[in-house]
């Protein structure tokens, strides 16, 4: 349990985990923490979608720049689930 600016108890809840990449909820107050490494990002649901469409464009270019498509610099890339 950790305490945010406001001195309330956040209790996260993980909703996803994927290698380096770790991705909670609190139950109080609704934020998400987006962790990569050693680096997290805490944001409103709103700003989640945002990142998401935007990683989804960066993604695009990047395939559309790599030599074997649905391969980035030597990672298989899959999509989220239902934008297959």
């Amino acid at each position: 349990m950790t305490q945010t600016p406001n001195n309330r108890s956040c209790q996260p809840r993980t909703l996803s985990r994927q290698g380096f990449v770790h991705i909670q909820r609190c139950e109080d107050c609704g934020g998400v923490s987006v962790h990569v490494g050693a680096v997290t990002l805490r944001l409103e649901v709103e700003a989640i979608y945002v990142l998401w469409r935007a990683l989804e464009e960066a993604l695009e270019h990047l395939d559309s720049e790599s030599r074997s498509p649905g391969q980035l610099h030597g990672f298989g890339r899959s999509t989220p689930a239902g934008n297959a």
